[in-house]
C-alpha cells in the first residue's frame, strides 16, 4: 500500500476496525485504490494472506479479493495466481472454517473459469479431495459443489460424472462425520446437475450412502441432518425419478424422523417435504407404495397428535389463530395430509381412511377423536364427492 496504510496487514485491520471513523476512512481509501490500482490492492490482500494472524482480517482480505476480483479475474496477475492459489489453500489449512473454505471455493471457482482451466482445477480438486487433512477433504467438497453449481455446463459434468462419483462415494465414507455430512450435499448438488436420464439411473446406486449419511447426520447434529435432508429435497425437486428402486427405503427412513418428537418440528417438516417432493413428481408409484399406507400416513397422524394444547381442551377450543399461519407439529402434519390427498386422489385417500381414522374416531383420547375429524377435515376437499355419499359417512361418523 502507499502513504498511511504502507502495511497491507494494518489497513485491513482497519477495515474492521470498531472504531467507525477508523473503518469509515479505511473504506475510502479502499473505495480509491480498487479504481486507481487494482492490482495492488490484489497484491495487499495476498500479503495479509500470508503474514497476517488476524483470522478477521484474513477473512476480509478474502472477502475483497471475491467481491473486487471475482467478477473482474483479469485484474490479478497471471503470475500471482498460483501463489494466490497455495496461500489460499494454506489458510485453509491452518485456519479453515467453512465461512472461509466457501469464499475461497467462490474464488479458485471464478479463477478457473475465467481462464478456461476446468480440467486442471477438477484434478486438482480430486487430489485436494484425497488429502489426509480432513479440512482439505471438506474444502474440496466445497469447492466441487461451488463449480458444479455454477461454473460447468452439462456436458462436461457428465463427462466427468464416474470420475466424481467415485471421490464422493468414497468421501461419504470419510472417517470424519463433517466431511460425510458435506459430501451428502455435495453429491446431491452433482446428482441434480446430470441431465441425461440414463446416467442418472447408473449414478443412482449412491441413494444408499446418502440416507445412510443423513440418518448418522440427524445422530451427531440435528441442524447438520436437516441441512442434510434439505439437500436431498432440493436433489428431488430436480430429479424425481432418482428414487425409482429406493422409494420404500426413503419413505420408511422419512417416517421414523416424523415420528421422533425429540426432534425440532422443522426437521421433521423438512423429513415430511422430502417425501411430498417424491411424490408430486411420482403420483402413480406412490398411490401403489405399500409403505404410504403402513408408515407414512401413520406417522402423519402420530404427529398430528402432539396438539399444542394437548391437555388442555378450552384452550385448543378458544385457539383462533389461522391455521395456515401455525407451524406447531399437528399444524404441521395436518397440512401434509391435506397435499397427501391431493396426490393420492379420492379413492386412495378414503382407503387411508378406512384403515386408520375409525381407530382414531373410536379411540378413548380425546385427542384421537380430534384427530380424526381434523384428518377427514384435511382431506374432504379431494374426497368430499365420494364422501358425500350417505353410506360413507354413515361409516365415518357412526
Amino acid at each position: 500500500m502507499s502513504g498511511k496504510y504502507a502495511n497491507s496487514v494494518a489497513f485491513f485491520e482497519a477495515l474492521i476496525s470498531n472504531t467507525n471513523a477508523v473503518r469509515v476512512e479505511a473504506e475510502g481509501y479502499l473505495k480509491s485504490v480498487k479504481t486507481s490500482n487494482p492490482q495492488l490492492l490484489c497484491t495487499s490482500c495476498m500479503e495479509v494472506l500470508q503474514q497476517s494472524s488476524n483470522p478477521a482480517a484474513i477473512q476480509m482480505a478474502l472477502f475483497v479479493l471475491k467481491t473486487e476480483f471475482g467478477d473482474k479475474c483479469e485484474q490479478i496477475p497471471a503470475e500471482a495466481k498460483p501463489q494466490l492459489g497455495t496461500l489460499m489453500l494454506s489458510i485453509i489449512q491452518t485456519r479453515g472454517t467453512k465461512v472461509l473454505m466457501n469464499i475461497v471455493a467462490e474464488i479458485m471457482c471464478k479463477i478457473a473459469s475465467h481462464d478456461n482451466q476446468h480440467q486442471a482445477f477438477l484434478e486438482q480438486l480430486v487430489q485436494i479431495c484425497k488429502s489426509p487433512d480432513a479440512k482439505q477433504r471438506m474444502f474440496g467438497l466445497i469447492a466441487f459443489e461451488t463449480m458444479t453449481n455454477g461454473h460447468l455446463d452439462p456436458a462436461t459434468v457428465e463427462s466427468y460424472a464416474s470420475s466424481f462419483l467415485t471421490v464422493f462415494t468414497g468421501l461419504l465414507a470419510d472417517p470424519d462425520i463433517q466431511v460425510r455430512m458435506q459430501a451428502v450435499r455435495t453429491t446431491s448438488t452433482f446428482l441434480a446437475s446430470i441431465e441425461s436420464a440414463d446416467l442418472l439411473m447408473k449414478m443412482g446406486g449412491v441413494l444408499s450412502s446418502l440416507m445412510t449419511t443423513m440418518i448418522e447426520a440427524l445422530k451427531y447434529d440435528e441442524d447438520e441432518g436437516k441441512s442434510a435432508i434439505e439437500s436431498l429435497t432440493t436433489l428431488t425437486e430436480v430429479q424425481p425419478n432418482i428414487w425409482n428402486k429406493y422409494l420404500s427405503d426413503i419413505v420408511i427412513v422419512c417416517s421414523q424422523i416424523i415420528t421422533a418428537s425429540k426432534f425440532k418440528v422443522d426437521t421433521r417438516a423438512e423429513a415430511i417435504e422430502l417425501i411430498m417432493q417424491i411424490a408430486e413428481g411420482k403420483k402413480s408409484e406412490i398411490r401403489k407404495l405399500a409403505e404410504v399406507k403402513t408408515s407414512f400416513f401413520p406417522a402423519l397422524l402420530q404427529m398430528m397428535t402432539e396438539a399444542e394444547y394437548k391437555e388442555d381442551l378450552a384452550a385448543w377450543t378458544a385457539d383462533e389463530e389461522d391455521e395456515v399461519t401455525k407451524t406447531d407439529a399437528s399444524s404441521t402434519a395436518s397440512s401434509a395430509i391435506g397435499r397427501l390427498a391431493g396426490v393420492l386422489g379420492a379413492k386412495a385417500t378414503l382407503a387411508l381412511t378406512d384403515a386408520h381414522i375409525m381407530g382414531y374416531l373410536k379411540s378413548p383420547e380425546w385427542t384421537h377423536r380430534c384427530v380424526g375429524v381434523l384428518c377427514i377435515g384435511a382431506v374432504c376437499e379431494y374426497t368430499k364427492e365420494i364422501m358425500s355419499k350417505e353410506a360413507t359417512m354413515q361409516g365415518l361418523i357412526k
